[in-house]
Order: structure tokens, then C-alpha cells, then sequence
């Protein structure tokens, strides 16, 4: 739950650390948006519809294409690509985070002063109400729900010093008021009591919890800066995007459903470390031994435009 207003925080951050970048030629840093993400987004869709389709069809494989394609309904060739071009009913879980992005990243983009104002992002951290009173489009949920911490990343990219440097008391104080209150919050959940009118008063509460969330983990790896554990955080960070994209659904989910079926007596919780595990190795050899050394593969997959030769 607050893990993507975490990647949706660091997004907004990154934007603006480069922000000057993209206000010259907007056109052209639109265009350049669309090729990193819009591009790895329909890649991806076609590749994984056409397995989980493919899977269906081999009895097998069938009951792990299921339980990685959460929810897949059959349908022609024309509402696939409905699917894929709206988000709408997609059997992609993962990819409206991409979709998104570039439509935050856009707006950002055409309209840096609004969208990053401190007015407009207390109006997008309203948004969520819409949630809870219409039925809206699945990429417009997404928006309702994260928009604002893009924006509240942006913002916070200025006063990154004194934010991200608390004392380890005050870090610790507030990561245990985060665990507490969310077993506290989702423990009434489950009984019922925010059901009904009363969900309504989740939207604040999330809010304070996602943003309670992103002060400890961030203040966490400003403090793990320098150190061991750097090296791997920083490892896997510049291969987030690969890892993002490839892990999901048949390399975390459908190899932890494949080992459950296969072998039985594995315990789910080793079946799922297992798929953990294969989700983060597999894209990372993919990509650093086959992928990136093909650039027309990067550009499909990654949205890494092919470079011109220079003539000699």
C-alpha cells in the first residue's frame, strides 16, 4: 500500500533534480518520456498477454497463468488492445505505474509552477475522496490516488538536507508510530469499522501513514549512505526498471505457482522467497548479459533510444 507513494515520491524527486532539462524544448522532453515509458509499457503488455494467452491454452500451465494474470477474462483482439490502451480491465497489474508516470511526468512538464504548487497538492491529496464517491476509470483511480506525492516530491527535493537529516531518535519514533498505527488502521479494517461512510476517513489517515512511511525509509537510506548496504541498494536501484518490468506476472508470481504445483509439500513461504528471488536475479542477468548489449532490444524493452552512428 505505501510502496508506490514511495516510487511515485522518488519519481517527483528525480524530476525536479533535472527539471531544467525538460522546460527547453517541451515537445521534444514529452517525446523523450513517451520512448521511456510509454514504450517499455506497450512492449510489455503485448509480451505478457501473449504468454498468459499461450499459457492458457497448455493444460500445465493453465492453473499458473491463472494465478499470475489475476483476473484474465477472455475476449477478441480488439479489446486486448482496448485493454492495453486505456488500462482499462488490463491483465498487467504492474504497468499502469509506467502509464501513469508519463502522465504525471506530462502535466509536470507542460505545467511545472501549478502542478508542484503547495495548492495544487493539497488539492491532489484530496483526490482520493472522488475514489470513495465514483466509479471512475482504473489509470484515473491511480491518479486520484498518487498524484500528490509526485508533486510532494518535488517540493521536498528543496529542502532535501534538512528533511532527509533527523536524528535517529526522531526516525525511530516516527517508523514505530508508522507500524503501529497501520496494524492499528487495517486491524479496525478488518473488523468492519471503516465500512460503509466511514471509509471516507481512510483517505486522511493513508495519507498521514504513505507520508510517515516515506520520511523512514528515506531518512533510513540517507543513513545507510556510505556504507555496505549502499552498494547493494544502489545495485538493484539502477536496475529498477528491469526488475520492475520482467518480474511480474511469470518470473515472481508464476515460478512461486509452478514450485507450489509442482512440489507440494514446499512450504507457501519458501515458494514465495524462492519467487522473490528469481524476480530480482532473472531480469538483472537478462538485462546486463542480453538486453543491454542489443540496442534495438533496449529500445523495445527499456525505451532506450537506439544512438546514431557518427560517420567517420
Amino acid at each position: 500500500v505505501y510502496v508506490m507513494p514511495l516510487f511515485l515520491f522518488v519519481s517527483g524527486w528525480l524530476f525536479e533534480s533535472g527539471k531544467n532539462k525538460y522546460f527547453s524544448d517541451k515537445p521534444k522532453a514529452i517525446k523523450n518520456k513517451f520512448f521511456r515509458m510509454m514504450i517499455p509499457y506497450f512492449s510489455f503488455s503485448i509480451i505478457n498477454y501473449s504468454l498468459i494467452i499461450l499459457a492458457l491454452k497448455i493444460p500445465f500451465l493453465a492453473p499458473v497463468a491463472n494465478m499470475g494474470s489475476t483476473g484474465f477474462s477472455s475476449g477478441s483482439i480488439l479489446d486486448y488492445i482496448f485493454q492495453i490502451l486505456t488500462y482499462q480491465g488490463s491483465m498487467c497489474k504492474n504497468l499502469w505505474f509506467l502509464y501513469l508516470l508519463f502522465i504525471l511526468e506530462t502535466l509536470h512538464i507542460l505545467f511545472p509552477k501549478f502542478m508542484a504548487h503547495p495548492i495544487t497538492t493539497a488539492i491532489l491529496f484530496c483526490l482520493p475522496f472522488l475514489q470513495h464517491t465514483f466509479e471512475l476509470p482504473t489509470i484515473v483511480q491511480y491518479f486520484c490516488a498518487y498524484s500528490a506525492y509526485f508533486s510532494i516530491g518535488r517540493l521536498v527535493f528543496t529542502f532535501n538536507d534538512k528533511i532527509f537529516s533527523f536524528k535517529k531518535s526522531i526516525v525511530a519514533i516516527v517508523g514505530v508510530f508508522f507500524v503501529a498505527a497501520t496494524v492499528g488502521v487495517y486491524s479496525l479494517k478488518f473488523y468492519g469499522i471503516f465500512d460503509g461512510a466511514m471509509e471516507y476517513a481512510l483517505v486522511p489517515i493513508k495519507a498521514v501513514l504513505a507520508l510517515s512511511a516515506i520520511f523512514t525509509i528515506c531518512n533510513l537510506c540517507k543513513m545507510l549512505s556510505n556504507t555496505k548496504a549502499d552498494g547493494i541498494l544502489s545495485f538493484f536501484g539502477t536496475r529498477s526498471m528491469e526488475i520492475y518490468l520482467m518480474h511480474f506476472p511469470f518470473i515472481t508470481q508464476g515460478s512461486t505457482a509452478l514450485i507450489v504445483k509442482m512440489i507440494p509439500s514446499v512450504p507457501p513461504f519458501c515458494a514465495s522467497l524462492a519467487g522473490i528471488i528469481l524476480g530480482l536475479a532473472v531480469p538483472v542477468l537478462l538485462s546486463d548479459l542480453i538486453i543491454k548489449k542489443i540496442p534495438v532490444l533496449r529500445f523495445i524493452l527499456f525505451g532506450v533510444p537506439v544512438k546514431k552512428r557518427v560517420a567517420k
